[in-house]
């Protein structure tokens, strides 16, 4: 089976995406086609890097087409290069010497330098005129105006994240969303009216209430970090109170396991006995989300310990949603599949994952990555097991476990701070935040109270061989 991405052909082991300019835009480009290199050939990141891509310049030219002043984003970054090539920067052109007869300024040379690119001796304009050194002597007399893009840029520059990958993907996949619905606009021109259209594209696209609202967050966030690094610092926000008609109605309630489905889902886990299962099972008993675990290096996994244990704590490869370390002990069914886990190794010291610093050396190999979240490969693998499962209720997800753990701590009587500190939650009391949080022992009390029912039922505390021997196929 062949797949056919638009714009794209292989090149070696990278893809080329290739689009040809509009006429009309030709001469402010200063070429025909635009060919940039996709460093992929796995489809879905083609297809997923050629759909931004296409966002991106079908927007550039409609911003183009309705400013007949603005030059391509490639271009204006390629003029401000070649000014600095000159030792110069966008206004100097209004600096001059301080006289007709005054011997001309380095800055002055530069520019007659840059003048010679675009004129003849005879004052003619040369043809073809080049794009960039057009650019470059326009802004010598009038600084570019900011644009949409160049918001994205501070805000990503200045964020306390910024290194982290997997929110510079998540902000720049929602200001692509920006910008395919209004444009890279200039900063002075953009409203509340734009605010307006891209909420009503959004929503026309089938987009969630919630996810518009939270990229318009990312806007709004965006642009007071801006006004506050950036003069003027008196333009106001056009994100604020943006209403959204009917927000929230379209949310759909996720499942929660029951005790007797959690049962089900266990034993279906010791059935497979397989790094997918160790990892479903280890969901199950911890309520840690999928891209924690998934992203747990075999240092993070503590089963010598007193209390046998996992830290979840920030790696270049995979962030912890709250920012904050923390730990959770490892009981029932989760237990087990750490256990497993190690005994695997034990057992086959030749095999060349035996010695993997990652848990789920499938999922992630502790290698930083912008193409996609630690999370996403095992949780399509995880919800389609689990769609399949006899028994298993429909809309029943990975998630699901997080919400049924939450459940089962609740119904148990676990202390909200404590609770808390296992599932991730932010602190509800800043006292909560002081000392050194709570023990492993009292935490690993509280959760084997809440998932006792489950796990007599289970019998979790017989010997793993035996465990693995009485599953059911």
């Amino acid at each position: 089976m062949s797949i056919t991405i638009p714009y794209t052909q292989p090149h070696g082991r990278q893809t080329v995406y290739q689009r040809a300019v509009p006429a009309d835009l030709r001469e402010r480009y200063g070429k025909r086609i635009i060919k940039i290199i996709i460093p992929s050939q796995v489809p879905a990141v083609v297809a997923r890097e050629a759909a931004r891509l296409t966002r991106e310049i079908e927007a550039e030219w409609a911003t183009m087409r309705g400013n007949p002043d603005s030059a391509p984003k490639t271009i204006r970054a390629r003029a401000v290069a070649l000014l600095a090539n000159h030792g110069l920067k966008p206004l100097d052109g209004l600096v001059s010497g301080d006289g007709p007869d005054s011997p001309p300024t380095p800055q002055e040379a530069a520019i007659e330098g840059l003048e010679r690119l675009l004129f003849a001796p005879d004052g003619s304009m040369r043809e073809p005129q080049d794009p960039v050194a057009t650019a470059a002597l326009q802004m010598l007399a009038k600084e570019p105006p900011a644009l949409v893009s160049d918001l994205m840029a501070a805000y990503l520059n200045h964020h306390k994240k910024r290194d982290d990958p997997q929110f510079n993907k998540r902000t720049r996949l929602a200001f692509d969303a920006l910008v395919s619905a209004i444009g890279d606009k200039p900063l002075r021109e953009l409203g509340r009216a734009d605010a307006r259209a891209f909420v009503e594209k959004a929503i026309g696209r089938g987009q969630a209430t919630s996810t518009v609202r939270r990229q318009m967050n990312v806007y709004g966030a965006a642009w007071k970090s801006y006004r506050r690094e950036t003069p003027p610092h008196d333009l106001s926000n056009p994100w604020e109170a943006i209403p959204i008609a009917n927000e929230g109605d379209d949310k759909k309630a996720r499942h929660t396991f029951t005790d007797a489905e959690l049962v089900a889902l266990a034993q279906a886990c010791m059935a497979a006995d397989d790094e997918p299962r160790w990892l479903m099972a280890m969901l199950v008993d911890t309520g840690a989300r999928i891209a924690e675990l998934a992203g747990l290096p075999m240092a993070d996994l503590r089963l010598d310990a007193p209390v046998p244990h996992v830290v979840l704590q920030p790696h270049p490869w995979r962030s912890i949603k709250t920012g904050e370390s923390r730990t959770i002990p490892l009981v029932g069914a989760a237990l087990w599949a750490a256990q497993r886990i190690t005994q695997w190794r034990e057992d086959h010291p030749r095999h060349k994952l035996a010695n993997h610093p990652m848990v789920f050396p499938r999922y992630c190999d502790g290698q930083p990555s912008e193409l996609g979240t630690v999370g996403t490969a095992p949780s399509a693998t995880l919800n389609k097991w689990l769609r399949g499962l006899p028994g298993m209720p429909a809309g029943a997800t990975t998630y699901s476990t997080r919400h049924a753990i939450e459940d089962r701590l609740r119904q148990s009587g676990c202390p909200t701070p404590i609770s808390d500190s296992m599932t991730g939650h932010g602190a509800t009391n800043v006292r909560d935040e002081y000392g050194r949080g709570w023990t492993l022992e009292r935490k690993q009390a509280e959760l084997l109270k809440a998932c006792a029912g489950v796990n007599a039922k289970l019998g979790l505390s017989q010997p793993i061989a035996e465990l693995i021997a009485n599953a059911p196929k």
